[in-house]
């Protein structure tokens, strides 16, 4: 992984809401876990990790912190 990337998913991850929001903030735009586990390119058991347990591991969770901020803000 390049730096860019890689301060592109510590920033991103270091900004992410609590596990619960995050579920909130999936279902409020109408995306199901296999959905986003479809466009991170994960399992949708991951998906569903990172919403239940809190924490972010993997190397696609910069992908899925990605994607919440983008819900966030929309």
């Amino acid at each position: 992984m390049d730096a860019t990337r890689l301060l592109e998913r510590a920033r991103a991850m270091r900004s992410l809401p609590d596990a619960a929001e995050r579920r909130r903030l999936r279902e409020q735009a109408g995306l199901t876990l296999a959905e986003v586990a479809e466009l991170i390119g994960v399992d949708r058991s991951t998906v569903h990790r990172w919403e239940h347990a809190g924490a972010l591991r993997g190397e696609r969770a910069g992908d899925y912190a990605r994607l919440i901020e983008q819900l966030a803000a929309a």
